[in-house]
């Protein structure tokens, strides 16, 4: 909380240093006109001011204290470890937070640290001499994360004398990093904070104070933030991110774009994968691999009683080394972990969800029975992800032919318990149960079939239903596999759909299939020498491929609202899908994570050109853009006869002697385009355009 140590104006602008600087104030209503009492200052929470203004309160950016992490600065690691076992703190784990303020370190508090703790924890480090700077972790009212460095850049109003900066500073206990250079063109002041004092208090204060013009607490942020449309190589292949086809006029896939353009990644978020294992040497995933115990991943062939695992089965690290083969089966989980988190970075894939952190939780080889893991060991899998790797969402592109109890009770505790009791969402592939074209409809597989986890079901890169996607329905028939629905108890059907291709195993996922093909979820493979040649597999399917798009979107929904409840969360994800025919096949529909965060992108409804159709000869003539709906800023380009002419919203152009074609291209802040043009016809008869 902010103390009520504050610096008015007024009476008691000389306060805080020894000369006095009342009459460097250049307000023209004078000292007396800002009232910073404390109520005035921090009664609505902890901020920084945005620039001088007139207004306070607009020129404040407000904050909220996030508990789950505390920044602090001390010459190493094992300085700060100390110094929060002695202030009674239970840390999770640190990190080096920048290159740019190398000594400052992020300490993770667990998951349903208190406030209260955490600012008690932040008044004590701040008193330790181990720690030279201590502040609480902010986000904005965006979900921003702020993180405070030891810095406040200070821009002193003209005409102040040296001596009276340098009392100032010294009264108020900061340190000099850096002075003006007004030579170099460095107008600003670099101060360190007092040890003891809030930063944003000291910021706000300073700021306000008459020798200041304004003062600003420097901060970290993530500038991915102001996000775009990834440039990665394959990503114009991965149709299910985005697709140009239609079905009654809605794009059929999951609608993620909105997403990354409001800088909604998945950070923080933990997603645990369980399956066959994932190469954790592949360059789109290894950098998201969750630190800590649960690096490693788990195994059910190689655990400890400790739970800890074998660090290159579940994370298969090798694989670049060629130590990994298709016998090892992890090609499967790793094009499930491209699907949620391949990076943004230019080349290869995307993933839905690049900032989450993964788990990697491995059932088995493959073996007599499949994946060859017990129930028992399934669900040690399962505990291991909600229990003791906190998973936020657990995806599963893996079923059984028969239910188990203790399995369906440990995916009932994670939803339940796992999120310190807002409940962990179990994400399951429906199955590859049916085959339409046979004329079998069978329904979900196992743990499918549970009410508690969000099963997920297929449809086509054109829209339909895919062929092998379960069905709601209890089929009479004389007996055989595909019978084995009445044996799940529980529901049959998807909850809802998204795309992938026809259902492919062995090399016929390494075919780069055309266009109009239905097998053809691009994704992650085996780095070097998985069951494709190279990094990437064309042609992955199957309801394995849907369910990690809409773990992705669930952890996308998480990040940007830690809060939900796991109710929230699914009807979220439900109550926001686009209705797409018969629930028995599509559930509550196709998956629509932009609709599901609440990000609508208002389409460019009408481009036109205005100015003169008709114009004389070698005249110089003006033409300008008027644009309906789109999001501003907007970016123009004009075109004369095909050629790039000019850019902004208006064009000047010297008519010459022949008729022609004036294009308009006009691209919005969120990268929608709209073109237009005007045939423009030069003649005498025409009036001059300027008189």
């Amino acid at each position: 909380m902010f103390s009520q140590r504050v610096l008015l104006r007024g009476g008691v602008c000389c306060a805080i240093i020894t000369v006095c600087a009342c009459d460097f104030l250049d307000s023209p209503s004078g000292p007396e006109a800002v009232d910073l009492s404390q109520a005035a200052l921090f009664d609505q929470g902890p901020f920084y001011y945005f620039r001088p203004s007139a207004n306070a309160n607009d020129a404040r950016i407000m904050l909220d204290l996030d508990p789950t992490e505390i920044i602090v600065a001390s010459r190493s690691r094992d300085d700060a470890i100390a110094a929060f076992v002695d202030a009674g703190v239970t840390v999770a784990s640190t990190e080096n937070i920048s290159y740019a303020a190398a000594d400052h370190r992020r300490v993770r508090l667990p998951t349903g640290t208190s406030t209260a703790t955490v600012e008690a924890a932040v008044t004590t480090l701040r008193e330790d001499s181990r720690i030279s700077f201590a502040a609480h972790a902010y986000r904005a009212a965006n979900g921003a994360k702020v993180a405070l460095v030891n810095r406040l850049v200070v821009r002193f109003r003209d005409n102040i004398e040296r001596a009276q900066i340098d009392a100032f500073i010294d009264s108020l206990g900061a340190r000099v990093l850096r002075a003006a250079e007004p030579d170099s063109g460095r107008a600003t002041w670099w101060l360190a904070y007092p040890a003891e004092r809030d930063p944003l208090e000291v910021a706000a204060q300073v700021h306000n104070h008459p020798l200041v013009r304004w003062a600003d607490p420097d901060r970290l942020v993530d500038r991915r933030m102001s996000s775009h449309i990834p440039s990665d190589s394959f990503y114009v292949n991965q149709y299910y991110l985005k697709n140009a086809l239609t079905l009654n006029n809605v794009p059929v896939d999951v609608n993620v774009e909105p997403a990354w353009l409001a800088g909604v990644t998945g950070s923080e978020i933990t997603v645990a994968i369980i399956g066959s294992g994932i190469d954790g040497s592949h360059p789109e995933v290894e950098d998201r691999r969750k630190s800590g115990v649960c690096q490693a991943g788990w195994d059910s062939a190689f655990v400890e009683p400790d739970f800890t695992g074998s660090a290159w089965t579940a994370w298969a690290q090798d694989c670049t080394h060629g130590t990994c083969t298709t016998k090892e089966y992890i090609d499967h989980e790793t094009a499930v972990a491209g699907i949620i988190a391949a990076e943004h970075d230019g080349e290869g894939t995307v993933g839905i969800a690049p900032d989450v952190w993964l788990v990697s939780a491995r059932i088995g080889l493959p073996g007599v029975f499949g994946l060859d893991a017990t129930n028992a060991q399934v669900v040690d899998a399962i505990n291991w992800a909600w229990h003791h790797c906190d998973a936020d969402v657990i995806s599963n592109s893996w079923g059984q032919p028969t239910p188990s109890t203790m399995i369906a009770i440990e995916i009932d505790s994670a939803a339940v318990a796992g999120r310190d009791g807002l409940g962990t969402l179990f994400v399951v592939s429906g199955g590859n149960s049916s085959a339409r074209d046979s004329g079998v409809l069978a329904g979900n597989a196992f743990p499918a079939s549970l009410e508690i986890t969000l099963a997920v079901g297929a449809i086509d890169r054109w829209g339909g239903v895919a062929n092998y996607s379960p069905y709601d329905v209890v089929p009479s028939c004389p007996g055989g596999w595909e019978c084995i629905s009445p044996l799940y108890y529980g529901k049959f059907g998807p909850d809802l759909v998204a795309p992938s291709g026809h259902f492919l195993y062995g090399d016929s996922q390494c075919t780069a299939y055309p266009a109009d093909s239905a097998a053809d979820v691009y994704t992650t493979d085996i780095a070097g020498q998985g069951s494709c040649d190279g990094d990437y597999m064309p042609g992955f399917s199957g309801t394995s491929a849907t369910a990690p798009q809409a773990a992705a979107a669930a952890a996308l929904l998480l990040s940007d609202n830690r809060d939900l409840t796991l109710a929230q969360l699914k009807g979220l994800l439900l109550d926001s899908a686009d209705a797409w025919g018969a629930a028995a096949e599509f559930g509550a529909g196709k998956l629509n994570i932009g609709r599901a965060l609440g990000i609508t992108i208002p389409p460019i409804t009408s481009l036109t050109i205005g100015g003169a159709a008709q114009v004389k000869p070698n005249d110089t003539c003006m033409w300008w853009a008027s644009v309906s709906g789109g999001t501003a800023p907007f970016t123009y380009n004009w075109y004369r006869n095909g050629a790039w002419v000019a850019s902004g919203s208006w064009v000047t152009l010297e008519t010459g002697t022949a008729s022609f074609t004036l294009g308009l291209e006009v691209e919005d802040s969120y990268e929608q385009t709209e073109n237009t043009s005007r045939s423009i016809t030069v003649t005498g008869s025409a009036q001059y355009c300027f008189q």
